[in-house]
């Protein structure tokens, strides 16, 4: 999954979500969370929502996957949604408990918060680019009519 989630190929991806559910792969929270990784990185970021709904385990890495995947599709406040709801369903004691038995799962999510920040500011910076380009474009050409 990791190879095609690199590859970006959402035929490939759905041929391979496929070949599991022929083959009755069981699926733990490891394939759960390649699998919403591979579909958010191919582009298929509604069927990696649907996976992330319908899945019943709260392990730490199908959260940070969902979170990431919205992140790169530039959904930032449901990314944050997310975690909020990582927070309120799973309970942030749980993962501070975690964190403090030696397990990285806050790091882990506070890494997602600001990868979500950082996106959000790129698109706002780039968003902010295009518009006083267009801006001084349209200028230059209402100067010069």
């Amino acid at each position: 999954m990791p190879g095609c989630a690199k590859l970006g190929s959402l035929p490939l991806a759905q041929w391979l979500h496929q070949v599991m559910i022929d083959m009755r792969i069981e699926v733990n929270y490891i394939l759960v969370a390649a699998m919403i990784d591979m579909y958010s990185k191919c582009g298929g970021i509604e069927v990696a929502k649907s996976i992330f709904e319908r899945v019943q385990w709260d392990d730490v890495s199908i959260w940070n996957s969902m979170i990431n995947g919205l992140a790169i599709h530039g959904f930032a406040r449901d990314a944050i949604a997310v975690c909020s709801k990582m927070d309120f369903e799973t309970g942030a004691d749980r993962f501070r408990s975690l964190g403090r038995a030696g397990f990285l799962p806050v790091s882990s999510y506070w890494q997602q918060i600001l990868a979500v920040v950082f996106v959000v500011r790129r698109m706002r910076a780039a968003d902010r680019r295009r518009r006083e380009g267009w801006r001084s474009k349209r200028g230059e050409e209402g100067r010069r009519g």
